[in-house]
């Protein structure tokens, strides 16, 4: 009985509790509702005009192609005979189509295109991208299906060809199929074109840096938006040649120069590492499927680990420049291209310890002296790019022959009868051997940039790509490197393993990179338009919610203050300049609700973001800016 009654009590205390709990709840959303309600009653003449429209960007136009094909392949009326047709489907290649239509059964489809054939897979709902298009011209093309054939027109005489390629074939030898593709430094987007040196694929957004093939076919490159670290890109862009983006990858430091993949698929990438006071001196390694790093190596700690203080000692923020990052399977290590230390260096991938140093000793220390790779004659390379391990095992790299261990511009005088070339070292212990070398004949110097690669069929490519015009390097006091980088072209080779030139062409500008790639593989997957996903490895102080009822005060007192901003449904970008020791953030105020989300733009002694992501932004917002915790009204909201 007594065991009866206290159960009871229990009971009745437990009932208390939840309702005592309940009671605290009610009262505390209560209070919630009135602080929101007063709050936004308080800033509704934030509020009082009519919002802005964030305009659609490449990415919610591309979502819009999606919902377009998706449609187009569930409609039936789209047969063989009669098609749906889009060009340039994405709206940033286009040198592109895509044909949708249905058959009665799962059939293979062969698409022709400028006289070569491709086949796709069976299926009843065909998707087929069509890519390597001749700019200028209505290409015809054809699809074979079922036993049956349909010709197709695609004007693309509005697409200009603007290379003015000068097209020098060498020995007689079977090219192949693929086309070479060029990225640009800056704002001139991608193109490529095929061996007889027609323009058959252009990419009109500014994507740009280093070209990564995936195993799926599609592009690794960096994304158009720049962030104020030593020319570095926001992060990374995965798309296919028709234009369309999968995957975008928002770096914390930023990624600059160089990807490439491994073959778990994670990516290695070039950054910086945030508020190190130094840049261009980190790799970091991401899983594509989540976009967090995985594993880091910081160039910095590696090399003070050995002399202590020596970046320090240095006192140059782009010390190490890395400009390039190769991964030897063999040895299990990394290898990379020291720019500002005119040295390549191997490093381990597990123990991030240093395995040798190949580049002259006097732009190190002695601390150093047991990694020294020896050269057995001649000079070391300098400013070098691309360094990898070919099929041979050797070190193969682009030798600039430019002293890059200074940030400050150069005088023409000294390089006027400098020559660039593209270098094969056989490294044996801790000696190496020059076993091969390009230059045609001393015909091209590039102070910057450029590449010298093995391709898969055994040939090499090497790409010339900063070169200064004839005659526009004098002794003058006046001519530096920096000021007649407008006087620019750049030429491709490729070559066989002797260094015969097998094709060359030379273009009237100056670029980045080049590569050989197929637009086609034996069998294709019909076209699939996947949602786009976003990543970023950002740390989750840069992108925080904070309540709005909590900074009113200093909502409501901010003064107005005019800020260039450019806002579309994706990305929000700040042309402005600010001090080095200010901290910066944007602030989106909701209309209705009580949150306020922040975006860190900068920090104090550290540019980092002028682009962020809106991509989680739904309804009307004002937008203020906070400076050093001071608050300014843009006078401004936008609708999402």
């Amino acid at each position: 009985m007594k065991n009866k009654r206290n159960l009871i009590v229990i009971g009745i205390a437990l009932i208390l509790v939840i309702i005592i709990t309940i009671v605290i709840i009610v009262v505390k959303d209560a209070k919630r509702e009135e602080l929101v309600k007063q709050t936004n009653e308080e800033l509704s003449y934030l509020f009082t005009n009519e919002p802005l429209k964030a305009e659609d960007d490449v990415y919610s136009l591309q979502a819009k192609t999606d919902n377009l094909i998706n449609e187009a392949m569930n409609d039936s009326k789209y047969t063989l005979d009669d098609p749906y047709i889009l060009e340039n489907p994405y709206y940033i290649s286009p040198l592109t189509a895509i044909i949708v239509f249905q058959t009665d059964k799962e059939v293979e489809a062969t698409l022709t295109v400028d006289g070569k054939e491709y086949s796709f897979e069976k299926t009843k709902k065909h998707a087929i991208p069509v890519y390597g298009l001749v700019a200028g011209v209505v290409n015809t093309i054809t699809i074979d299906c079922d036993g049956k054939t349909k010709s197709i027109d695609l004007d693309m005489t509005d697409v200009v060809d603007d290379l003015n390629l000068d097209v020098q074939t060498g020995l007689s030898a079977d090219l192949g199929d693929d086309i070479y593709i060029i990225t640009t430094p800056g704002d001139e987007g991608m193109f490529g074109f095929n061996t007889d040196g027609k323009l058959v694929w252009r990419l009109t957004e500014t994507f740009s840096l280093a070209i990564t093939k995936l195993d799926n076919g599609h592009l690794l490159l960096g994304d158009s938006n720049y962030i104020s670290i030593s020319f570095s890109r926001k992060g990374l862009v995965e798309i296919d040649y028709l234009g369309k983006i999968y995957n975008v990858y928002d770096i914390d430091g930023g990624y600059h120069h160089d990807a490439i993949t491994l073959a778990n698929g994670n990516i290695l990438l070039g950054s910086s590492k945030i508020n190190s006071g130094t840049y261009n001196d980190y790799i970091i390694e991401i899983d594509p499927n989540t976009g967090k790093v995985v594993k880091d190596w910081d160039l910095s700690q590696i090399v003070d680990n050995i002399s202590e203080d020596f970046v320090e000692s240095l006192n140059n923020p782009s010390w190490a420049f890395n400009n390039s990052i190769y991964y030897d399977e063999d040895t299990n290590s990394l290898i990379l291209s020291l720019r500002g230390r005119n040295s390549i260096i191997s490093i381990g991938y597990e123990d991030s310890e240093l395995n040798w140093i190949f580049g002259d000793p006097k732009y190190w220390n002695n601390d150093f002296s047991k990694y020294f790779v020896t050269l057995d004659s001649g000079d070391y390379p300098l400013g070098s790019h691309t360094a990898a391990i070919n099929s041979d095992g050797n070190l193969v790299l682009f030798n600039n022959n430019m002293d890059s261990s200074s940030e400050e511009d150069s005088a023409c005088a000294p390089y006027i009868n400098s020559k660039s070339s593209g270098e094969i070292y056989k490294i044996d212990g801790s000696k190496a051997t020059l076993v091969s070398e390009f230059n045609d004949n001393n015909s091209f110097f590039s102070y910057a940039v450029s590449n010298y690669n093995e391709l898969n069929n055994g040939n090499y490519l090497l790409f010339s790509a900063w070169q200064f015009a004839p005659g526009s390097m004098t002794t003058s006091s006046d001519c530096t490197l920096n000021q007649i980088s407008e006087n620019l072209s750049s030429t491709i080779y490729e070559l066989d393993k002797n260094n015969n030139i097998l094709f060359k062409a030379t273009m009237n500008f100056g670029s980045y990179r080049a590569t050989k790639l197929s637009l086609y593989e034996e069998t294709n997957p019909n076209f699939n338009p996947v949602t786009v996903n976003y990543y970023n490895t950002l740390d989750e102080t840069m992108y925080d919610t904070i309540e709005t009822s909590d900074i009113v005060d200093k909502l409501k007192n901010a003064p107005s203050e005019n800020f260039s901003l450019e806002i579309t449904e994706n990305l929000l970008t700040i042309n402005a300049a600010f001090q080095n020791y200010e901290q910066v953030y944007v602030l989106f105020v909701s209309e209705s609700g009580n949150n306020t989300y922040r975006y860190l733009v900068k920090t104090s002694g550290y540019y980092l973001q002028p682009v962020v992501n809106t991509r989680g932004l739904e309804g009307v917002y004002a937008i203020f800016l906070v400076i050093n915790d001071e608050y300014y009204n843009l006078d401004v909201t936008y609708e999402f």
